[in-house]
């Protein structure tokens, strides 16, 4: 095995920046990085040395994946983005394929709960599960924050004081095609449900029905929202942004609806006035950063509870309810004085959190200590030098990994100095959104 990690990212807006931080330490500690589009990558991993593999999921598309580098002599961390949202144990633990455990080195949760729910689900996984918490909220601290300020600002001059809709509807508003589509070619051809379990197809049916639903809601919040009010609403990349685009066609806004997509999310969570999200992990960041959030519930069959964020955040179930918090918020006014105290859970519960060290860093010295005394250095030179390309990809992969080299190299930019630099790096372009990082002379 070679001292090369290999960081496959699906979703660029999501992933990209957390990453680069585990990058820029390994490349620190004399390790080689392959980072970007997880498509192009995987399609060529059979050329390149083995190495560590970080593994952003666990599902069978995933467990596919990892089987022939675990052949091929590679080391495998993983982890599972999809469940930082969930608080349902069923749906947790169906993330995960059966024999996923036993291929993996490293398994990273996020905390307890999903810790617990994994550990029993998949009794493999002992002696290999960490609890480190979640790589992307190490974004939100403040020597990162610092570093989006400039930016921030750049998007209030632009939208003005404005409203921040995150919307969550990967089921009901997907862009596979159809809810039926995305259950027969993605839950069910990726082993998430299983169709011989009654319970397994009736908490799908409950999801879609509460997507749907709450769908509906969040349109009517909009057309009643965006009359008063800047509101910027910002779609899940696996959603069809154009049932948005034609609300947006409805009527003439007065400028005052914007439908975008473009960036990390952090830039306009610290740009809005008010977050209003569904279910959406966006909350929890937007909490972790302490700015004022909500989660908008016009609708429940059950599946609220099912979702941390609705855990761990005020909620809001009317429109008239949601109107009077932004009118008030916008007009100077804490959302903790707008709204009734609620009940909610801490979110350590589900989420670990440090106020001194990284995620990223915990994540790190659990591969260097299982893997750098076993590992060689490898000369960059050796890595493929042509063009790597893939083809036949889903327009949709690429608005889920859209990232230039310009781009790239600002956010790393941005990540090495609030990691407070100190050398130089080397960057590849190895083919579309493709990187290959190295430490400079």
């Amino acid at each position: 095995m070679y001292k090369v990690l290999y960081l496959p990212i699906e979703e660029s807006a999501r992933e990209l920046e957390a990453r680069l931080i585990l990058a820029h330490r390994a490349i620190e500690d004399g390790w080689q990085v392959i980072i970007g589009n997880q498509l192009l990558l995987t399609a060529h991993m059979a050329k390149f040395p083995a190495g560590v593999y970080f593994a952003k999921g666990t599902n069978a598309i995933q467990r596919n994946k990892i089987k022939p580098l675990k052949e091929a002599g590679f080391g495998v961390a993983a982890i599972e983005e999809e469940n930082v949202p969930l608080a349902e144990p069923l749906l947790i633990q169906n993330l995960m394929a059966g024999d996923f455990a036993k291929l993996t080195d490293l398994y990273f949760a996020h905390g307890p709960f999903d810790a617990d729910i994994v550990t029993r689900a998949n009794p493999a996984i002992e002696g290999k599960l960490e609890i480190h918490g979640v790589g992307r909220f190490d974004l939100l601290k403040q020597d990162f924050l610092e570093q989006r300020r400039a930016k921030a600002a750049d998007l209030r001059r632009k939208y003005g004081d404005f409203v921040l809709l995150n919307t969550n509807f990967g089921y009901a508003n997907t862009f596979v095609g159809s809810p039926k589509e995305f259950y027969d070619k993605l839950l069910v051809g990726m082993g998430i449900v299983d169709i011989s379990n009654p319970d397994e197809i009736a908490l799908w049916e409950r999801a879609l029905e509460f997507e749907s639903r709450t769908m509906e809601g969040v349109k009517d919040l909009v057309r009643e929202l965006a009359r008063e009010v800047p509101v910027v609403l910002r779609p899940h990349t696996s959603e069809r942004i154009e049932t948005w685009q034609e609300l947006q066609a409805e009527r003439d806004w007065g400028g005052r609806l914007s439908i975008v997509r473009e960036g990390p999310i952090v830039d306009w969570l610290l740009a809005s006035r008010l977050v209003i999200q569904n279910s959406c992990t966006t909350g929890l960041e937007a909490k972790v950063m302490g700015g004022p959030v909500v989660s908008f519930t016009p609708f429940d069959n059950g599946m609220l509870s099912c979702f941390v964020a609705n855990r761990v955040l005020p909620r809001i179930g009317s429109v008239a309810g949601v109107l009077d918090a932004a009118r008030r918020v916008l007009a100077g006014e804490e959302l903790a004085d707008v709204l009734p105290a609620a009940d909610a859970e801490p979110l350590e519960n589900f989420i670990r959190e440090s106020e001194t060290e990284l995620v990223s860093d915990r994540q790190w010295r659990s591969i260097r200590e299982k893997f750098d005394a076993g590992a060689r250095p490898y000369s960059e030179a050796d890595f493929p030098q042509q063009k790597l390309e893939v083809k036949g990809l889903h327009p949709q992969a690429r608005v889920k990994f859209a990232v230039s080299q310009a781009d790239f190299r600002d956010a790393y930019v941005m990540i090495a100095r609030a990691l407070g630099g100190g050398f130089s790096v080397k960057v590849r372009v190895m083919g579309d959104g493709l990187f290959a990082l190295t430490r400079g002379e």
